[in-house]
């Protein structure tokens, strides 16, 4: 049987087992961020594991909150394995309780990203990361393009994830309409709130579900956004969705 443990057992656990940690959340999740030397658990992955993986090294298991992770955990010890852990809270434990042992750091941007450029390019201050151009500030110009790594290098520098547009939108909504899951994934990471409502009451998991954008449904829904949240018209995303296939993801499970 598997056993859930807490982000200061793991902590523990890595240090004196070396388990393989497998990140079991969506791809461009893992590639924004992760705990360092955590494996992205693709399915050729995960049946390469079960048919040749050493049954009794010490594995970790992990995804968004915790939930997802303990299935999979069972799984290696229905094929045998004998030392699973699933980590509770998943990544947002870590990332709340060990914000300094996430790979790549938050801080650094990515190689060769000249953000002081890119700042002035689009007529913003780079001595100011909340100054506006053309009503946004950086962080929701950068999302609403879809420019995961701008995103990753202001938030890293500190830009504020609670700056809203002009109509009370914020980076993440930005971020949804761009449909660019690896800032998705970046805001999420810097622990940007899913399920913020806008004057209206809408989340942005509700204007993806109105717009026909399948995969950012998806993907906030695996990340755990609240699917049951009313705007001030008591619509849910349910009552939005624009095509079947996002009418599937948002039905109640019985």
């Amino acid at each position: 049987m598997y056993k859930r443990i807490s982000v200061s057992t793991t902590r523990g656990l890595i240090r004196d087992k070396n388990p393989i940690i497998f990140d079991v959340r969506d791809a461009a999740s893992y590639e924004a961020a992760h705990v360092p030397d955590a494996v992205y658990l693709s399915d050729r992955e995960l049946k390469s594991q079960v048919k040749r993986g050493a049954r009794d090294r010490a594995i970790l298991v992990y995804c968004y909150h915790g939930n997802a992770s303990q299935d999979i955990a069972k799984l290696f010890c229905d094929f045998g394995f004998s030392d699973v852990y699933s980590l509770d809270g998943g990544f947002e434990s870590w990332r709340k309780e060990a914000p300094k042992a996430i790979h790549p750091p938050a801080a650094k941007p990515s190689s060769g990203l000249d953000l002081d450029a890119w700042l002035a390019g689009h007529q913003f201050d780079p001595q100011d990361l909340e100054a506006r151009a053309h009503g946004l500030t950086p962080l929701i110009k950068a999302c609403q393009m879809g420019r995961a790594e701008i995103a990753a290098a202001l938030i890293g520098q500190g830009a504020s994830l609670a700056a809203l547009d002009e109509y009370g939108n914020d980076a993440l909504w930005a971020a949804c309409f761009s449909e660019d899951l690896a800032t998705v994934a970046v805001l999420a990471a810097g622990g940007i709130s899913l399920d913020r409502q806008n004057p209206s009451g809408s989340t942005s998991l509700m204007y993806a579900a109105s717009a026909g954008k399948t995969q950012v449904v998806e993907w906030l829904l695996q990340a755990g956004a609240d699917s049951a949240v009313q705007n001030q018209d008591g619509f849910t995303a349910l009552d939005l969705a624009a095509n079947r296939a996002i009418l599937t993801l948002l039905k109640p499970r019985r």
